[in-house]
């Protein structure tokens, strides 16, 4: 940032103080997305959840074309659109698989309990 100041390639200057005001809002707003971010990997996993925060990118585009009634082609058309239903098609299918590592430790339980089974002998 500074080398570009100094070599006039773009000038770095303080934005104005009405804009203040947009700049707070947008701080808190990281703050918050942060936190539930956060909370949502306690509550959920990292995998889960880096999966589903690209989500937030078509829900504002629904929002803003219910605000403002941009078009949709600013998000890539349909391309962009197929690209976020697959992304919500893979959080389905992650939330609805089986629950292959309760399966694996109930089959060690399972070995547990019979003693040491020989896997050479099966």
């Amino acid at each position: 940032l500074c080398l570009f100041h100094w070599n006039g390639f773009e000038v770095f200057e303080l934005p104005p103080r009405s804009h203040l005001w947009l700049l707070l809002f947008n701080a808190l707003a990281e703050v918050a997305f942060d936190t539930s971010c956060a909370i949502a990997i306690y509550v959920t996993s990292p995998v889960m959840t880096s999966i589903t925060a690209p989500l937030t990118i078509p829900i504002s585009l629904v929002a803003e074309k219910i605000l403002y009634g941009t078009s949709s082609e600013a998000f890539g058309g349909v391309s962009g659109w197929s690209g976020a239903i697959i992304i919500l098609l893979g959080v389905v299918l992650m939330e609805t698989k089986p629950k292959l590592g309760l399966a694996r430790e109930n089959a060690a339980l399972l070995e547990t309990d019979m003693g040491h089974v020989d896997r050479n002998n099966q």
